[in-house]
Order: structure tokens, then sequence, then C-alpha cells
């Protein structure tokens, strides 16, 4: 069986951090916003039963990096 693995960028703005996870195996899409601090985006991925150890992320994605996501997920 294939260890799911997530890959996901993190979009900063003045008071957000916005969150895109794309699970690997079915690739479903997740989406979040959290306050702009580490340990609210940690919090907030741990009660989507996900591991730290899982996740690749791109940090300021901006938005030539994080626009590719948003079309992905409409």
């Amino acid at each position: 069986m294939k260890k799911t693995k997530y890959y996901g960028s993190i979009d900063v703005d003045d008071s957000n951090f916005n969150v895109a996870l794309i699970k690997t195996v079915g690739e479903e899409l997740l989406h979040f916003k959290c306050s702009s601090n580490v340990s609210a985006m940690v919090k907030k991925i741990k009660r989507k039963n996900i591991h730290l150890k899982d996740i690749q992320l791109c940090y300021e994605a901006t938005y030539p990096g994080y626009t590719p996501v948003q079309r992905y997920k409409v």
C-alpha cells in the first residue's frame, strides 16, 4: 500500500495563512485559513489527522504559485 503524502503551499497576507494541501493518494484537496502563526496552522493540520512528517510545503507561494491550486479546487 502506498503511503499517503501531502504537498502544499502557504500564502501569507497581513492577517492570515492560506494553506492548500493536496493528498497524493486520491488527490483530495484541502484548503483552510488560520491566523498568521505557525502554532495555529499546526493545530488545524493535526485536527485533520494529518501527520506533519507527511507534508512538504512551499512557504509564501505568492500569486503565481498559489493560483494553480485554487484553479484545481474549482
